[in-house]
């Protein structure tokens, strides 16, 4: 039948053959056709639950970050914490400060402790106008002050939307400036119970001084080196540092107050060459950068009130005697050691007749010595129970001393 069709056997045979791959064909189609389908559900069932962000342009994303700040801003106040205490009251000083200072004697026992932080306690800073008021930077938050002879209590609190790092008085001990983590700087007015103005960063904010001779500028120091320099009149930058490495430790100025150093945790492989750098203010150069020449970095620096002299605390668990006067050269044969640092950001103190130096140490512990010779005086063992972040003598009253730890706490020596 297929021969008077015109049609061969192997015709046929090649028929099936197309018929077959036709049938397995569509079949491959429709499986293709399905795995489509399931990736378009799977897809639009992502993009249900986790739509994608529209574009914001720059301007709509600076405006609403202005927006954020200015929400931000709102929170930090300064809360009273004794009732019926007005700001005027606050700054009114004792009596009992108001007397010739007292002898620089090392203390021995607590008289005041307080508890108030919930982390660990940074700095603490006297105020050096009002003798009885003290500031504290904390991990927690907030930067809090406490009169400490008066009303033995806190009485303000400043809130911060990160852990704090340090703080500073101005001149007339009216003003505080604090930053941290938050990336802002924080500047405060006790006399009057409100906060003044924030200065934004774009890291966050590590350190911070004010100018000796200029009370309307400070200096603030970031985490990844960038140092400026802020003007409160018009809270607007006057001047850029940005050739400095590592994180900012602390900040310090000559006596002619025409240069500034700053120390850093910047460490080379066998040096440390930038550890310790010496600015010029004006035109914003490295004037030297070769003062500490060991392989560790350094947390505080303090010159000495009678003597041409200033100290670096160094991760090496010693305290660096240095030179004021050009090169700045560090004595090789003097130094403060004993504590223990361990990574920490120990601080140090000098009394203010220059006859000892204090300072914290990772074991929790508060060493005592002599400047004249470098002798190992007292030391009081666990008055911490963790490291022991910072010690300042009072700056009238030789016999008390404040310190501060890891563990939250606030100590009161005499």
């Amino acid at each position: 039948m297929d021969s008077l069709l015109g049609y061969s056997s192997s015709d046929s045979e090649n028929v099936e053959e197309v018929e077959k791959v036709s049938e397995v064909t569509k079949n491959y189609g429709e499986k293709l056709v399905n795995q489509e389908r399931l990736i378009v559900k799977k897809q639009e069932w992502k993009y249900n639950t986790k739509p994608t962000k529209p574009y914001i342009s720059t301007r709509k994303r600076k405006s609403c970050s202005n927006e954020i700040n200015q929400n931000q801003n709102t929170k930090l106040k300064i809360h009273v914490g004794v009732e019926n205490l007005s700001s005027q009251q606050v700054l009114e000083v004792p009596e009992e400060l108001t007397h010739n200072p007292t002898p620089n004697r090392i203390p021995s026992r607590t008289i005041i402790e307080f508890n108030d932080h919930k982390k660990g306690v940074n700095v603490l800073r006297w105020n050096e106008c009002f003798g009885h008021l003290l500031a504290s930077a904390s991990m927690d938050g907030s930067v809090k002050i406490f009169d400490v002879f008066r009303e033995k209590s806190e009485i303000c609190t400043i809130d911060h939307l990160g852990g704090v790092k340090d703080c500073q008085w101005n001149h007339d001990g009216r003003q505080l400036i604090s930053g941290g983590f938050d990336k802002k700087v924080t500047l405060s007015d006790l006399s009057t119970g409100s906060v003044i103005h924030t200065y934004d960063h774009p890291q966050y904010v590590t350190a911070m001084k004010f100018h000796p001779t200029e009370p309307s500028v400070f200096l603030s120091g970031m985490h990844k080196g960038g140092l400026l320099a802020w003007d409160i009149r018009s809270n607007q930058i006057i001047k850029s540092y940005p050739r400095f490495f590592g994180q900012v430790q602390d900040f310090q100025f000559l006596p002619d107050s025409k240069y500034f150093m700053t120390c850093s945790d910047f460490v080379l492989r066998n040096s440390a060459d930038k550890s310790i750098v010496v600015w010029d203010f004006d035109s914003g150069t490295v004037h030297s950068n070769q003062i500490y020449q060991e392989a560790f970095s350094c947390t505080c620096l303090r010159t000495h009130p009678n003597q041409r002299s200033f100290v670096a605390q160094t991760n090496g668990n010693y305290v660096a005697i240095f030179n004021l006067e050009k090169p700045w050269k560090m004595n090789q044969h003097k130094r403060f050691e004993g504590h223990q640092v361990a990574g920490f950001r120990i601080q140090c103190s000098i009394s203010h007749n220059g006859t000892y130096v204090a300072s914290g140490s990772a074991d929790g512990s508060l060493y005592f010595y002599e400047w004249s010779s470098s002798k190992l005086l007292k030391i009081i063992r666990n008055a911490h129970y963790d490291a022991s972040m910072d010690v300042v003598w009072h700056p009238t009253q030789g016999n008390i001393v404040a310190s501060c730890g890891w563990d939250g706490k606030i100590k009161i020596w005499n």
